[in-house]
C-alpha cells in the first residue's frame, strides 16, 4: 500500500452495492441540480436490477431527508410555542 487515501465515490460503490450508491448520491444532490436520479444511473451504466436498486436507494434517502426536515421544523415550532406560552398574554399586562 502506498499510504495514499483514495476517496470512494458513489460511482465506485455502485459496482459493489447499487442501493448504497443511490443513497450516497442522493445525499450530495440538491433540488437545483440538473441531473436526476435516472440520469445519474444511466451515466454510471446501471441497468436492470442494479439500476432499480440505485433508484430505490436514491428515493429512500430523499424521503429520509424530507422526514428529517419535517421533524426538525416540528421541533422548532414546538419550541417557539413553548416560549410564547411561557410569556403569557401581553394584553393582560
Amino acid at each position: 500500500m502506498s499510504g495514499k487515501h483514495q476517496e470512494m465515490t458513489w460511482q465506485a460503490v455502485a459496482n459493489i452495492d447499487p442501493y448504497l450508491a443511490g443513497a450516497i448520491a442522493a445525499r450530495e444532490w440538491q433540488w437545483w441540480d440538473e441531473m436526476t436520479a435516472e440520469q445519474e444511473a444511466a451515466n454510471a451504466g446501471l441497468t436492470g436490477d442494479r439500476r432499480a436498486d440505485f433508484l430505490r436507494g436514491w428515493h429512500d434517502e430523499i424521503a429520509k431527508q424530507e422526514q428529517d426536515r419535517n421533524e426538525h421544523a416540528d421541533e422548532e415550532r414546538n419550541d417557539m410555542l413553548e416560549d410564547a406560552a411561557g410569556k403569557g398574554d401581553p394584553a393582560a399586562r
